[in-house]
């Protein structure tokens, strides 16, 4: 760190007792004008009340599963434990896709079905032999704390709780080049890689215009 002090990290199930916590340090991170998701930044969502509303109300749903992962930074003085970093996943099954009604938001709708088409080009089910899989819908690490390796960190406990649960693989669509590294570096494949300017409105308009990577890469990774 600019002190010169290593921190120590301690990557945990997220407890009902921290939902709020977790969720007020994504919508700080994700929606951030500098440091949120490219995705987020490109279409303007720290603008966009209604749609942010509604991503929380879709994190909140997935906590209540019980499978996320929480990352703190562990204080020397003994003190409350802050949140540095967060992945919050949920169980996606085969027959039962997210549907796009379940929002309001067109901004959200179109991101939603652009990650699915995304998805459907290397089908995860039948490449992994399975019926469900653990998806992520949000990954984010403190700025403050970003270049020690916590996020690939975060993605390889991921595969723990995998097997702690009894599922066979994982599923995300990473929108940026510092979370694509991090999944490369955690072994995590790549599925697909779709170009972010393939993907347009119905009147050819691009929907992320400007957006600050090149393609949305959709990596997975299977346990045994």
């Amino acid at each position: 760190m600019e002190d010169g002090k290593i921190p120590k990290f301690s990557i945990e199930d997220v407890t009902p007792d921290i939902y709020d916590e977790v969720l007020d340090f994504f919508e700080k991170f994700h929606f951030h004008q500098i440091y949120g998701s490219v995705i987020m930044k490109c279409l303007k969502l720290y603008d966009d009340q209604f749609a942010r509303q509604e991503y929380i109300a879709r994190w909140r749903r997935a906590l209540e599963e019980n499978l996320s992962l929480v990352a703190f930074v562990e204080n020397d003085q003994g003190g409350k434990r802050e949140i540095v970093g967060c992945n919050i996943m949920d169980v996606v099954y085969q027959n039962k896709q997210e549907s796009l009604s379940t929002f309001q938001s067109p901004t959200i709708k179109k991101i939603v079905e652009d990650i699915a088409y995304a998805v459907g080009l290397v089908d995860p089910y039948k490449k992994y032999g399975v019926n469900k899989c653990l998806y992520a819908i949000g990954l984010n690490v403190d700025p403050k704390y970003r270049g020690q390796g916590l996020g690939m960190e975060i993605l390889k406990a991921r595969l723990d709780l995998m097997k702690a649960v009894g599922l066979k693989c994982t599923v995300t669509a990473f929108s940026g080049y510092a979370a694509q590294k991090s999944a490369l570096k955690a072994g995590y494949e790549v599925l697909s890689d779709v170009p972010y300017d393939q993907f347009k409105y119905e009147d050819g308009s691009p929907v992320y215009p400007d957006i600050e990577c090149k393609s949305m890469l959709i990596m997975a990774k299977g346990v045994d």
